[in-house]
């Protein structure tokens, strides 16, 4: 069974850290470059994120009635991640459609 309120409460909190991370990195890129250190060294901020995000990316998921694994370790990758976000969003919006 589908539940959409769970998987639309996790994808919530995924794009929530997920836009945060990004903000914060770029915020860290500009201030470092700015103080004349490498700014390749605020990615890692993104690339910590990223399990947080692919926690909830596979939670949201497997309440869809997907493979929480696939989803899970393919948002992992920051690309992937966001496409797989938009797979579920898509999803849950076409089910609120069709019962509206």
């Amino acid at each position: 069974m589908k539940d959409f309120a769970a998987a639309s409460e996790n994808l919530g909190r995924a794009a929530l850290i997920g836009i945060g991370a990004f903000a914060l990195t770029l915020f860290l890129t500009f201030a470092l470059s700015e103080a004349g250190y490498n700014a390749d060294l605020a990615m890692l901020v993104l690339f910590c994120a990223m399990p947080a995000i692919a926690w909830y990316v596979s939670k949201a998921a497997e309440s869809l009635g997907k493979n929480r694994y696939i989803y899970g370790i393919a948002s992992l990758i920051p690309p992937i991640a966001f496409l797989s976000y938009l797979k579920l969003r898509q999803e849950i919006l076409i089910a609120k459609l069709d019962r509206w």
